[in-house]
């Protein structure tokens, strides 16, 4: 016997009149709007992260090699900046460059890693009724396993009834997929684009937190990457002027540049550690309100005239192909 697929939707009352100017105008106030937020959603994360591990790691870098070059006796640092000075339109243009490469390999992280330990911070009570349940070994995975029993719990029995697939019921775990809110948000762009504007800027703000999430994770690797190299730099400085007595080894020491570099590298892990801890806190329920939000644009849409959910036997559903007993 077939597995139950979604429960028939009323169909469509009215179709709905749409204006061609106004739809031409929605579908670039949309392109400009995506350019916005894939630039920008690239471009500013990649800039901190350039920035910071550039500048960070150059510093203890040459704190490292002008140690190790006092040790043996040689200058192996010259002045790197005077190399720099012709050359500050090219190197500009590269940063950026740089930065919107590095800030795209972020922003097209995976959310699951932030996800899942926003999830994992939940309190007792909200694992008890929340989308992800089965504790300690709960399946995170979006879209949710347990999401038809949240929105039937929460009184939302409308939107849990567009869901295929039933966390107690595994018969039902084939429909589970990404594609199912991809054809969501899809059909809702083609019906109603001009009722998606929340829907992208949900979609962003979840990639926005999960890129700026990952670039703090990799913030706090750079600072400690900073941190052992002026370590060993005073370790090498230590041992070059070991044979001085233990006052004069710490006065030939340059404390200000040492004082500097650990500061900020310890100042900058505090800093990434305390974003990654408040995108977790709020991460999860982002992503739960994006997948309703999409739900209830499409059941309204639907209701209102939308042609949102196929029909395959006689039955709407998502992806025109479940079949109910």
């Amino acid at each position: 016997m077939a597995a139950a697929g979604p429960a028939p939707l009323e169909p469509p009352r009215r179709p709905i009149v749409v204006d061609p100017s106004w739809d031409k105008q929605a579908a670039h106030r949309a392109y400009i709007r995506e350019f916005f937020v894939d630039v920008l959603g690239s471009l500013i994360p990649g800039l901190i992260f350039s920035v910071t591990a550039g500048l960070l790691v150059s510093g203890a870098a040459f704190f490292f090699w002008r140690s190790v070059g006092d040790l043996f006796g040689q200058q192996l640092v010259t002045n790197f900046l005077s190399w720099l000075e012709p050359l500050r339109f090219e190197m500009l243009t590269l940063v950026i460059v740089a930065s919107y490469v590095v800030g795209n390999l972020f922003y097209r992280q995976d959310p699951k890693e932030p996800d899942r330990k926003s999830a994992n911070r939940m309190s007792e009570e909200d694992r008890k009724k929340g989308a992800v349940r089965g504790w300690p070994n709960a399946d995170v995975q979006f879209p949710y396993l347990f999401l038809y029993e949240y929105l039937d719990d929460r009184g939302l029995k409308h939107l849990a009834r567009l869901v295929p697939w039933r966390g107690s019921d595994p018969a039902t775990h084939t429909y589970r997929t990404k594609m199912f809110i991809n054809q969501l948000k899809i059909r809702l762009q083609f019906e109603v684009p001009d009722k998606c504007g929340d829907i992208v800027r949900n979609e962003a703000h979840v990639r926005m937190m999960s890129s700026v999430w990952y670039v703090a994770a990799a913030l706090e690797r750079v600072a400690q990457v900073a941190g052992l190299l002026t370590a060993i730099g005073v370790a090498i400085s230590v041992f070059h002027h070991r044979r001085l007595p233990w006052i004069d080894i710490v006065g030939a020491l340059p404390w200000t540049e040492v004082v500097t570099l650990l500061s900020i590298s310890g100042g900058l892990y505090y800093m990434a550690a305390k974003t990654q801890w408040t995108i977790e806190r709020f991460f999860h329920y982002q992503r739960v309100r994006e997948v309703v939000y999409a739900l209830e644009t499409a059941y309204f849409a639907h209701e209102q005239g939308s042609r949102i959910f196929l029909t395959a036997g006689g039955v709407p559903g998502v992806f025109g192909s479940n079949d109910q007993e």
